[in-house]
């Protein structure tokens, strides 16, 4: 038996940016500077992650506009804050944004 050995690049994988990611890398969410910096804009808090589709159903047709499905959204659970949902990458939704009052 004759085995063979084939040099082929690592596989890759297209990141949400475009970048490509040779699969050797570690496939885990890292504590990166973005992951740091990504705090309420009003409050400085970390908040909570929520998922794109409950954006969709609490926010005015007006804010929906401004949403970036390729974002990720949390929730800022201070009462006194008037940020409810923020980005990794600084939008930011208040309350008025919002079709209904804000219950946790």
């Amino acid at each position: 038996m004759v085995l063979l050995a084939i040099s082929s690049p690592l596989p890759q994988r297209r990141l949400t940016d475009g970048r490509l990611r040779n699969m050797s890398q570690c496939c885990c969410p890292s504590s990166s500077a973005s992951e740091t910096s990504f705090k309420c804009p009003q409050g400085n808090h970390r908040g909570k992650p929520v998922q794109l589709i409950t954006l969709k159903s609490l926010l005015t047709p007006a804010a929906l506009e401004r949403l970036e499905p390729h974002h990720e959204y949390r929730f800022c659970e201070r009462p006194e804050c008037p940020v409810v949902y923020f980005s990794n990458q600084g939008d930011a939704f208040t309350t008025n944004d919002l079709k209904v009052p804000v219950f946790q």
